[in-house]
């Protein structure tokens, strides 16, 4: 993992709790932590979220994904950590009726995205690949929890992505809520417990507009929850004059075609948010909100028409936007860091005059 720390500051809330941050790539994109013991426990966060990357990375040959991989169509002893998060990506295959398929791979790689995202030529005339429809679905790998064994059909290959992602993250927090309250942030996934540095409730966090970046759509309030985001405004490129995306859609092995262009989930833990927010924009505006809003989860969907639509449980979380100046402490800004995608979190400064107050940047997520 190529890693660039930097500890931007600490800061004391009105609760006394001091806050620490520590910032450094990760997952092919940024990661920020902020935490009282985000710097006593920086060494064991960056190398725990190595170790996970090393083993369930596409990208890197010698990962357990990719040996799973290249032994599709025998049964392969896996890591309890894989084990785990191939169970609960089976929950959700049948959760989505199959929107969410960890089995697109192939497709995926036909559309471009066939190295990491740095290393993609954004625009080339190369000529566009056929789409590639999934032969085999995530229903058909095998799972046996007495062995913990796993048998990918014949064929198949793994892209965990998102969901590693979101498994990751939680794994992050696991590790910190024992030490007080913490907002974890790769790219933009974000869990955060406890209450901020402004007092609370929660931490303040910003859905930016995927259209005119330097504005938000909105802020809410997040305690004791995770958010993500899921956008085709982002992790694009070009081939032969039409422009392309990481979000495939099972049914028809090609980039999601729908009138969803980003998508906001706030769910229990991170793994749900993305899979959530992603099964929202394949399924498109009408049948994405009726399907988070039967579930009863918080979302929000903003199309390419320019609407931003709210499930009823989203009203739970949203603040006034300027509800945090009101309060007299915390500000908005950017730090010039685009990993790619939509959620960035407004962290806090303490109240005008109140103490040594300092502003952490809005994050962008992926």
């Amino acid at each position: 993992m190529s890693v660039r720390q930097t500890v931007i500051g600490a800061d004391v809330n009105e609760r006394g709790i001091r806050f620490h941050t520590i910032r450094f790539r990760a997952l092919g994109t940024e990661a920020l932590i902020y935490s009282p013991a985000a710097i006593l426990l920086r060494d064991r966060l960056r190398e725990r979220i190595e170790e996970y990357e090393a083993r369930l990375s596409r990208f890197r040959p010698e990962s357990e994904v990719c040996l799973l991989s290249s032994r599709s169509g025998r049964t392969v002893p896996v890591s309890p950590e894989l084990f785990e998060l191939l169970t609960r990506a089976l929950s959700f295959w049948r959760e989505t009726d199959g929107i969410f398929d960890p089995l697109i791979l192939p497709a995926l790689e036909a559309a471009g995205y066939d190295r990491p995202f740095e290393a993609i030529a954004l625009k080339t005339d190369a000529p566009l690949a056929a789409p590639e429809r999934p032969l085999v679905v995530f229903g058909d790998v095998v799972l046996d929890r007495e062995r913990r064994t796993v048998r990918l059909p014949e064929g198949a290959r793994l892209d965990l992505g998102g969901i590693a992602k979101g498994w990751i993250i939680d794994r992050v927090a696991d590790m910190l809520r024992p030490h007080g309250p913490s907002l974890i942030d790769i790219g933009g996934d974000m869990v955060a417990f406890g209450d901020g540095p402004d007092g609370g409730p929660g931490w303040l966090v910003a859905v930016a507009n995927p259209i005119q970046v330097e504005l938000d759509l909105c802020w809410l309030r997040l305690r004791d929850e995770a958010v993500a985001t899921s956008t085709t405004a982002r992790r694009r490129w070009s081939r032969a004059g039409r422009w392309l995306h990481h979000l495939i859609d099972p049914r028809t092995g090609a980039p999601s075609q729908t009138d969803v262009l980003q998508a906001t989930v706030v769910a229990p833990d991170a793994v749900t948010a993305d899979v959530c927010a992603k099964t929202a924009l394949l399924l498109g505006a009408r049948d994405g909100f009726d399907w988070l809003a039967a579930r009863g989860m918080a979302a929000a969907l903003f199309t390419h028409a320019g609407h931003l639509l709210r499930t009823p449980a989203w009203q739970r979380h949203e603040v006034p936007m300027h509800e945090s100046r009101a309060k007299g402490g915390i500000d908005a800004s950017t730090d010039g860091i685009d990993a790619g995608a939509r959620t960035r979190s407004s962290r806090g400064l303490r109240p005008s005059g109140g103490g040594r107050g300092w502003l952490l940047p809005r994050r962008r997520s992926a």
